[in-house]
């Protein structure tokens, strides 16, 4: 399965004809907690993860609706879609796992 981090899930998004959109709510910065869907794709699945998790964002477009055949796996309180998968090979992700703290603090949005 291939894992799209923010940028290219919202190119994914808009590639799979989902509706993109300035958030409503504006920039999403920092460290967010996410909850993840019950019903995870393999190979996440099988990695015993916590309902929630924390992941860092910064980003103020968010993907608003996915096509009818993509799946939301994550939301938060401010992003109704922060993970999605589309079939067995596609997966996207709103925030950043590639970013550390140390990122955010050079950026000073912590």
């Amino acid at each position: 399965m291939t894992m799209m981090p923010e940028s290219d899930a919202l190119i994914l998004g808009r590639a799979l004809e989902g509706k993109v959109t300035r958030s409503p709510t504006g920039w999403d910065l920092g460290v967010r907690k996410i909850t993840l869907s019950s019903s995870l794709p393999s190979p996440l699945s099988s990695l015993q993860l916590p309902s929630r998790l924390s992941i860092i964002e910064c980003h103020r477009d968010e993907i608003r609706e996915l096509p009818a055949k993509a799946e939301v796996t994550a939301k938060s309180d401010k992003t109704g879609i922060e993970m999605f998968r589309y079939g067995d090979h596609i997966m996207g992700i709103q925030g950043h796992p590639e970013y550390s703290k140390d990122i955010l603090n050079t950026c000073d949005l912590i």
